[in-house]
């Protein structure tokens, strides 16, 4: 079964991350972390990473720190 898996998607993911700068930004790129995650573009450690990674900016930016 071929999958939609590429170093790439991690890292335009993680680029994705970086940028969102308010809520309704993180509500879209879980959104669309679901969405390549049923298309199967990341393996499940880097979606695990990831999916933490979104949750470190939310609560960063609930404290003020983003």
């Amino acid at each position: 079964m071929k999958t939609a898996w590429t170093p790439e998607n991690a890292r335009a993911m993680r680029a994705r991350i970086d940028k969102a700068e308010t809520p309704e930004d993180i509500a879209n790129l879980e959104r669309s972390m679901d969405r390549l995650w049923n298309v199967g573009a990341f393996k499940q450690g880097e979606f695990a990473r990831l999916h933490a990674r979104i949750m470190e900016k939310a609560v960063g930016m609930e404290r003020g720190d983003a």
